[in-house]
């Protein structure tokens, strides 16, 4: 991800109700169109097995997704994005050039 898109996920969070339905209804039919796919359900079927995941059904896939609530989605990009958590990584000649950029993000990083 970029740092500016960090950036603006801290800004622009929480985001309204109306892009978590959409991104809700997004997922949803993203994972009805996968699991219509032999390999995939098998693949699922064995990543649940391997770590000891439940076997959801459907039903209960659409269920869990239409659960996530704002917060817990802000609770999670808080954790993940933490500038603390954050790591980059810079090839070039102009340290004062990555420093800047990253400042906005990250403080840690900028040193």
């Amino acid at each position: 991800m970029a740092l500016l898109e960090i950036r603006d996920l801290k800004k622009y969070f929480p985001a309204p109700a109306g892009v978590l339905g959409r991104a809700k209804e997004h997922v949803k039919g993203r994972t009805v169109l996968v699991l219509e796919s032999t390999s995939a359900r098998m693949s699922r079927n064995a990543n649940a097995v391997l770590f000891d995941l439940p076997l959801l059904g459907i039903d209960e896939v659409i269920a869990e997704i239409d659960a996530v609530t704002i917060d817990d989605v802000s609770e999670l990009a808080a954790e993940l994005y933490a500038a603390e958590n954050i790591s980059a990584a810079c090839i070039g000649a102009d340290e004062g050039c990555f420093r800047k950029a990253v400042a906005p993000i990250s403080p840690v990083l900028a040193g």
